[in-house]
């Protein structure tokens, strides 16, 4: 048989040729290492996206009430005011939906199985995704009365290092050898959103 990672030859009943590790990586079946240390980190998103759902359901009542007052009161506000605001509760909307992203990432790694690479991009991707629709697109509607939503300078800094992330932690996922050992075979990179594949693997 052929390895879908490398394409070496191995013999069966191996599924790669890195599910098998040498013995004195035994200890790479149980969590440890970087692969605990985003676990952990993960289980702090989760808190600050069950945080943020509260918060959203706020800022989206409260966002209501200003397409209201702007329906009443149109000459006292911004122009485009209401468009930006719409975008910004449909952010707030997605917001809610994406708690369910670490969660799920937390429960798949746990139990070792192969979905939980998919979850963690697609946490960082709702990340990205809540910032554009809440933050970049709003200020780019308001131009000069984009102070509303904040300094556009923290926000770049977010869509820059978002990206970063998500090809960093992925190439760790993908060419780690604590992380196939400890999950048994390489199936989650054909599960994730994007993978490195045939790529040496990493002690």
């Amino acid at each position: 048989m052929v390895c879908p990672s490398c394409e070496k030859e191995f013999e069966e009943p191996q599924n790669s040729c890195y599910q098998q590790p040498p013995v004195d990586n035994q200890k790479y079946k149980k969590m440890g290492g970087w692969l605990l240390y985003c676990f952990i980190s993960m289980i702090a998103v989760a808190v600050g996206y069950a945080i943020m759902f509260f918060t959203n359901v706020f800022e989206i009542l409260d966002k209501l009430d200003t397409l209201e007052f702007a329906r009443q009161y149109p000459m006292l506000l911004p122009d485009g005011l209401e468009m930006a605001t719409w975008f910004s509760i449909f952010a707030e909307i997605v917001g809610l939906l994406a708690i369910a992203f670490p969660i799920l990432y937390l429960v798949q790694l746990f139990k070792r199985k192969p979905g939980f690479l998919r979850y963690y991009q697609l946490t960082i991707i709702a990340g990205l995704f809540y910032r554009v629709f809440a933050f970049i697109i709003p200020m780019i509607i308001l131009g000069n009365d984009s102070e509303l939503f904040g300094p556009l300078s923290s926000h770049i800094i977010v869509l820059i290092g978002g990206p970063f992330a998500f090809f960093l932690w992925t190439l760790y996922y993908c060419k780690s050898v604590r992380v196939r050992t400890y999950m048994g075979s390489d199936e989650y990179m054909g599960k994730a959103i994007f993978a490195f594949k045939n790529q040496p693997p990493l002690h």
